[in-house]
């Protein structure tokens, strides 16, 4: 069959997907093949605050490995300056002094910088710092698994801690198997209340690498293909019984019942939650289009649109927090930069 004849068999179930609202992230794919358009430095889309990571000069001629899939950049800044992606557990060799978390590497004859909180020297040792994770990936207070201030939660990936957010007062710890958290403002400070139970319930598949897919544990991939098979971690009786796609991830952390809503059952398509204005979006809330949905965890800068979010995004991903930036488009009308779909901020009822 000619490859003509293949796309055009294919555009009905193209159509089919867009309509009902099953997959999620279509367009926000295109954006995620090129990370680093806003502050996630490295290719997976991980956030990371650049400013709280301190990076350890090694000496010149030291080989690094990249811990996940890394962007190799032609100077040390997130801008359009990206040579290629390196695959996770390519290496490179120091040649120079670091600027700041950006260390200048060749690979393979060609110099370049790369982010030092995804390199790691071939002996084990992380580039982090003298902070540790020693409690494995997830959420941690500073002290409970991390070295660091015990008013600051840690996200750890691979060894590596990176500042998730700065609590108000001391970050809380919680028993095994729960992410820590920062606690929710206290009444009458003026900060802005939300559901902050939904980021923690979100951040559990964020700590176990919960893989994306269109369907329960064990269930046929309406969306990828094939059947959804989670081990290790992500194997677990309180969500195997919702889809892991994008509106998965937002109807475990609603609590709503599994197998969990669509995005055409969220509002404004449905009735999952119900709509807020822009101005007025809070911790947990969330933003929907037909087909994709995205957690809202708060403002990193609102006057900048800037906002860490928590999300399930594409085939071959897992769970992810790390930022987005917003526009307001009046009312509830939301726009997300780099995608061309049209959202709406909803909020749980």
């Amino acid at each position: 069959m000619s490859i003509k004849a293949r796309l055009l068999l294919a555009l009905p179930l193209l159509a089919f997907a867009t309509l009902t609202g099953v997959g999620c992230a279509a367009d926000d794919t295109v954006v995620e093949a090129d990370r680093g358009l806003t502050d996630d430095t490295e290719a997976n889309g991980d956030s990371v605050d650049e400013d709280a990571i301190t990076v350890q000069q090694f000496p010149v001629g030291t080989v690094l490995e990249a811990t996940d899939p890394l962007n190799f950049r032609s100077s040390p800044q997130i801008a359009e300056n990206r040579i290629q992606v390196l695959a996770e557990g390519s290496t490179v060799t120091v040649r120079g002094t670091n600027d700041g978390s950006w260390v200048p590497v060749s690979y393979r004859g060609t110099n370049g910088w790369a982010h030092g909180a995804y390199l790691k020297s071939t002996g084990g040792a992380a580039s982090g710092g003298s902070s540790d994770c020693s409690s494995g990936d997830g959420f941690y207070c500073g002290g409970n698994g991390v070295t660091g201030d015990a008013n600051t939660l840690f996200y750890c990936r691979r060894g590596v801690p990176q500042v998730s957010e700065r609590c108000g007062t001391t970050c809380q710890k919680q028993p095994n198997g729960v992410p820590d958290r920062c606690p929710p403002p206290a009444t009458g400070t003026g900060a802005t209340s939300g559901n902050y139970d939904a980021i923690d319930r979100a951040r559990e598949w964020v700590r176990v690498g919960m893989p994306y897919c269109g369907g329960t544990n064990g269930g046929s991939d309406s969306i990828c293909g094939g059947t959804c098979r989670r081990t290790g971690a992500s194997n677990n009786s309180a969500w195997n019984a919702y889809r892991s796609d994008c509106s998965g991830l937002v109807s475990y952390a609603w609590a709503l019942r599994a197998p969990g809503l669509t995005t055409a059952g969220f509002a404004p398509n449905g009735n999952g939650g119900q709509l807020v204005n822009f101005t007025d979006l809070r911790p947990g809330d969330a933003v929907n289009a037909r087909g994709h949905i995205i957690l809202f965890v708060r403002w990193e800068d609102k006057a900048a649109g800037k906002a860490r979010v928590i999300e399930e995004y594409s085939c071959g991903r897992t769970a992810t927090e790390r930022f987005k930036y917003f526009k307001n488009e009046g009312g509830s009308k939301v726009e997300v930069v780099g995608d061309s779909r049209q959202y709406f901020a909803i909020r749980k009822d």
